[in-house]
């Protein structure tokens, strides 16, 4: 006959050892591989390419000589799209008066040709002679004109010292005379210039020179002058910089009162808002790159979020990466360029310039 035996009690320090002993390390091994298979995905897998994120971007170039009478932005600053960056000063007096010295004498043998032909042809010789008072005072007004800008430009400069206190009193006065006179005599010399134009207006009007021959070259020449009079007077105002995008600007190269030549460049604008990746696939192709497949997009950040665009454009042949997105240690590196467009919800997701990881994901 069996007998019963009581079983012996295990203490649970006992219990809990061999768990231990026996289940713990199959469980922490188990959990490493989930964690290993994680930070794998996340972090070690190798992307298929690299890619930058890219903005508009504009460089504001002179577009003729000049001098930078305001430059009212700095690095950093953000300007809407058409704001002013800066104002050239195009012409300088030097230039100007050689110039309007060429266009004078110009004027005056034009009308010593005239006296050969004053007894057959009186009415002619007082018409274009009235043309040629004319274009005198246009001469006039434009010198007036330009010493009216850069009058305006010194009698803001001290006029902005002088409520500072660093101009005398008398200084700020004698400008401001220069000012008025100069002003004065703007507004009398365009009062003559209208009157001169109606009285040979009115004579035009009665007389005929298409079929005299004399008459039409000495108004071809007289025309040639008045063209090159609006050239010159085009290039008395001041030129206004603006911005084509609305971004920050970086990078001033120039300014205030900075003389610029034409080409020089003195600022770099760039947009805020992101509009493209560009990425370039190296060779061996691991998949082959299609117009509309999928990419993954993979933040750089210590989030490593996780975006999915696609392919809208390609290049047309494999070409040189720039040296800021090649591998590490590789003096040189190609691979075809690929565009990957950006919708608007990704703006503030990523910053322009950014670089991010690429993986293609075809169609299964």
């Amino acid at each position: 006959m069996q007998q019963k035996h009581t079983p012996v009690p295990i203490p649970m320090k006992l219990r809990w050892r061999e768990f231990r002993i026996r289940f713990i390390p199959i469980i922490m091994f188990i959990i490493g591989l989930l964690v290993i298979w994680n930070l794998w995905g996340e972090r070690v897998q190798s992307p298929d390419f690299i890619g930058r994120v890219m903005a508009p971007q504009t460089i504001i170039t002179a577009p003729v000589d000049g001098l930078l009478t305001d430059v009212v932005v700095s690095d950093f600053s953000l300007v809407d799209q058409g704001g002013t960056i800066a104002v050239l000063r195009r012409a300088m007096p030097q230039e100007l008066q050689a110039r309007r010295a060429r266009v004078q004498a110009e004027i005056d043998y034009i009308r010593a040709s005239l006296y050969p032909i004053q007894t057959q042809q009186r009415s002619f010789v007082d018409y274009q002679g009235l043309r040629l008072d004319w274009m005198e005072k246009r001469m006039e007004q434009s010198a007036l004109r330009a010493d009216s800008v850069f009058i305006g430009n010194e009698f803001r400069r001290n006029e902005r010292l002088f409520e500072a206190g660093f101009v005398e009193e008398q200084i700020y006065e004698d400008i401001s005379a220069r000012r008025a006179v100069n002003n004065t005599r703007l507004t009398e010399t365009t009062l003559m210039m209208d009157d001169l134009q109606d009285r040979f207006n009115e004579i035009e009007d009665v007389l005929q020179f298409s079929t005299n021959t004399s008459a039409q070259t000495i108004d071809a020449a007289i025309r040639v002058q008045l063209a090159e009079l609006e050239v010159l007077e085009q290039e008395l105002g001041n030129v206004e910089l603006r911005s084509p995008i609305h971004g920050v600007v970086q990078n001033l190269s120039k300014s205030l009162n900075s003389y610029v030549s034409r080409g020089d460049t003195l600022a770099v604008i760039e947009a805020r808002a992101p509009e493209y990746i560009m990425g370039y696939l190296r060779q061996p192709f691991s998949v082959n790159p299609q117009i509309g497949m999928n990419v993954e997009i993979r933040s750089r950040k210590v989030d490593r979020k996780r975006y999915m665009a696609e392919i809208t454009e390609m290049g047309a042949q494999i070409r040189a990466i720039n040296p800021d997105m090649q591998r590490p240690g590789m003096s040189f590196e190609s691979g075809l360029p690929i565009k990957i467009a950006l919708s608007p919800e990704f703006g503030e997701a990523f910053y322009p310039g950014e670089l991010v990881d690429l993986i293609l994901q075809p169609t299964r």
